[in-house]
């Protein structure tokens, strides 16, 4: 194991030379402040965990342990040495890190002012950390904002999965699945309204297994019954491939599923069955705009099936903010098949692939009227006219 010091004026020059004095491998040891003011970074190469137990005494005991002597308790004392020593190792590399990127986002905002400030408009737009770097990084330095703004909101619209078609129009068998309270019934009745207003009342049917949530079923079939379309409850999900061979002749069916916590240990089973139950069936993951980020990404990597086809965007008009969501669907590269804003049965609902425009406008919107810095400069409209431009 190899330790070396190095002395310089910033953490961040300090960081420099242990990345090229030791290379990137190198383990932070200590980090502390010179009394010229200075930095003082001790850091080591090929670390080796034996070398240090000699450096500890005995490890804290109570009275409930074993009695130990010998080789054990040297052994005991030594792996206590070195857990306290990695604890520590690992609390001062964070500090040291988050020096560093203070002093790298200051660094950028000196030297390349349109680029911080597209990174600050981006953070005000809910987008992830990491597509606010890949978004601000493709940019010219030496562009003026407003070119920036274009390029950068250009770049996040032709990122955004959009299915490229209207999958319900054509057709179909398609499950609904998703946390509880997303939007899954008022979902499935205007896209089943829209579909008996355009091919009549008989080509679509609607499958109820939403046996948990209270209400769930009379939801339904006061749905069925305004629209006036069949409505099939089921029990369990066993049930649903006869009762699927039943409605081979509708040309829409439109299945609610209950609502799953993402960790519920039945969803997987739920799940299993459901893409096993018809060789045609499709499944729409159901996604809140106004959920957290935490939320939304937790939903779309639970709530995966071999089946899954896309995801629906609701209750767009709840969130103060869709930059999560959408972040969310580029991370996981899920295609947004229908966007939802309002309860108007059917008008509020339409297909994602031609409403690119639309979404990131509305992204915009939100950003102005709910950021936390709204003075910025640039116009929705002006967001809307790239993507119509590119």
């Amino acid at each position: 194991m190899k330790i070396m010091r190095h002395r310089a004026a910033t953490s961040r020059e300090a960081l420099e030379k242990v990345k090229r004095e030791q290379g990137p491998d190198a383990v932070i040891l200590n980090n502390e402040q010179t009394e010229d003011g200075g930095v003082e970074v001790v850091a080591a190469t090929d670390y080796d965990a034996a070398l240090l137990h000699q450096q500890f005494g005995p490890a804290p005991t109570t009275d409930a342990a074993p009695e130990v002597t010998g080789a054990s308790a040297s052994a005991a004392r030594a792996d206590a040495g070195v857990n306290r020593l990695e604890s520590e190792m690992h609390s001062l590399r964070h500090v040291v890190f988050e020096q560093l990127a203070e002093l790298t986002s200051s660094e950028l905002a000196h030297r390349h002012p349109a680029r911080a400030g597209l990174m600050r408009s981006l953070e005000r737009l809910g987008l992830a950390q990491d597509l606010i770097r890949e978004l601000a990084t493709t940019q010219a330095q030496d562009a003026d904002p407003d070119s920036v703004w274009r390029t950068a909101i250009s770049e996040f619209a032709n990122r955004i999965p959009l299915l490229p078609t209207d999958p319900c129009a054509v057709g179909g068998i398609f499950a609904f699945i998703g946390p509880t309270g997303v939007g899954k019934t008022s979902t499935i009745g205007k896209l089943a309204a829209r579909h008996a207003i355009e091919h009549g009342h008989d080509s679509v049917a609607l499958i109820n297994c939403d046996h948990l949530r209270i209400g769930a079923h009379t939801q339904l079939e006061r749905m069925g019954a305004l629209l006036n379309i069949p409505v099939q409850p089921i029990r369990t999900i066993n049930e649903l491939g006869s009762t699927l061979s039943c409605l081979a002749a509708k040309r829409l069916v439109l299945i609610d599923t209950p609502g799953f916590a993402p960790r519920d240990p039945a969803l997987f089973d739920f799940l299993h069955e459901l893409q096993s139950s018809h060789e045609r069936l499709r499944a729409l993951i159901t996604l809140a705009a106004n959920a957290s980020r935490a939320s939304q990404l937790d939903a779309l990597r639970q709530f995966q099936a071999q089946t899954t086809a896309a995801l629906v965007l609701t209750k767009i008009d709840e969130a103060t903010s869709l930059g999560p969501a959408l972040s969310a669907a580029i991370s996981t590269n899920r295609p947004i098949a229908y966007t939802c804003e309002g309860q108007r049965v059917p008008e509020d609902i339409r297909s994602a692939h031609d409403h690119r425009a639309g979404l990131v406008g509305k992204a915009v919107t939100l950003m102005h009227e709910f950021g936390a810095d709204s003075s910025s400069s640039y116009p929705t409209s002006q967001a809307q006219e790239t993507i119509h431009d590119s």
